[in-house]
């Protein structure tokens, strides 16, 4: 059994957050990795670019998921 701690609305925004980033990431990985030339285009965008395409990531798919989810938990109480 989970304890009070580990469902609060504000973990439960975290966790959401965090399962949003790690499923967009697979998910694109996974849809075009076979294309001819994505994988070398890819590994050298990430390498130019990790902190800003993170923080990307984080403010535009993540904050809003996390914040969506907080909001649910927080209310559905």
């Amino acid at each position: 059994m989970a304890s009070q701690k580990q469902s609060t609305p504000v973990v439960k925004g975290v966790r959401t957050f965090l399962q949003t980033i790690a499923g967009l990431l697979v998910g694109l990985v996974a849809a075009v990795w076979s294309v001819p030339g994505v994988p070398e285009a890819v590994t050298a965008y990430v390498q130019a670019n990790f902190v800003p395409l993170l923080i990307g990531l984080a403010v535009f798919v993540g904050i809003p998921s996390g914040v969506v989810a907080w909001l649910q938990n927080r209310l559905g109480k």
